[in-house]
């Protein structure tokens, strides 16, 4: 990703919003987490769920949900690997996965 270069910018109070931006993106709780869309056709039980992070993730943050299945993760059973899930039924999730303030 290309650095944004604020001395090119001319006008001083654009100047400053944008190193507020930056200030704030620098900040996020979020930076290093993934986002993952799961798809589940029928129930699972302590299905491993690979998350590509190269830590325990220890928090799930779930965005969205669609279908009449509900979605449980298996904290205990987290690995540097995997998630571990549960579903009642078929559904679509989305889930921020990782370690809010990082890692």
């Amino acid at each position: 990703m290309s650095a944004l270069e604020l001395e090119d910018i001319p006008d001083p109070y654009v100047q400053e919003n944008f190193r507020r931006i930056k200030a704030f993106l620098d900040e996020s709780p979020f930076e290093g987490m993934v986002l993952l869309s799961l798809t589940f056709g029928k129930a699972e039980t302590a299905l491993a769920v690979p998350h590509g992070l190269s830590f325990k993730p220890e928090d799930v943050i779930l965005s969205s949900k669609q279908g009449a299945g509900s979605f449980t993760v298996l904290y205990e059973q987290t690995t540097r690997e995997n998630l571990f899930v549960t579903t009642s039924g078929a559904c679509t999730v989305r889930i921020l996965v990782g370690t809010l303030g990082g890692t």
